[in-house]
């Protein structure tokens, strides 16, 4: 998905990737950032990534604090993953949202000024070996992943009853309740 942030004159794009093997991170990094020069580049762990909105809010406050001179870390990337993981701490965020070593799924985040640029990038990854573009599983959701979300986000049994809503499915209560996080944080 591809989405244009006009205020903060960027693109986004959010994909997510899917390997056989486990994906090594610093490895894939490399090759990301040498096929893309100009472009902002983050990886989070894709079993822990709820959707969408869950990235694209926390690209936009990653994006005003660095406008406003307020970004608790001192790059962009590093900013996305404490928004995204709703912590302040850079160690607790990679502990959340940092990919690990038995990761299959990552999301990738990216952001360039360039729509072009990020359209090269997505024909760079599908040209890459062992590694596959699957958005289908932005819709996995299962009793063991809500189990997962709870803890790490320290959702607790009464908070998530009480965001409950009509039409609204668990994962979507869930997200709902990670963005309000990233929302008392970039107030804090």
């Amino acid at each position: 998905m591809i989405k244009s942030l006009d205020e903060y004159d960027q693109i986004l794009l959010i994909e997510r990737l899917f390997s056989k093997k486990n994906i090594k991170y610093d490895a894939l990094m490399e090759i990301l950032e040498r096929k893309s020069s100009n472009v902002i580049i983050q990886l989070l762990d894709g079993d822990r990534v709820l959707g969408r909105d869950h990235i694209i809010f926390a690209v936009l406050n990653a994006l005003k604090g660095k406008k406003n001179n307020k970004m608790i870390s001192e790059d962009l990337p590093m900013e996305i993953l404490v928004y995204a993981s709703a912590q302040r701490q850079i160690n607790k965020s990679i502990e959340i949202l940092g990919v690990r070593k038995n990761s299959h799924r990552v999301v990738l985040v990216a952001l360039s000024k360039s729509e072009k640029k990020l359209y090269d990038l997505l024909e760079s990854i599908s040209k890459m070996q062992d590694l596959s573009i699957n958005n289908s599983s932005f819709n996995m959701w299962n009793g063991e992943m809500a189990e997962t979300i709870k803890i790490i986000f320290k959702i607790s049994n009464s908070e998530f009853e009480s965001a409950k809503r009509k039409n609204y499915s668990d994962k979507k209560i869930f997200e709902e309740l990670i963005i309000e996080k990233m929302a008392l944080l970039a107030l804090s």
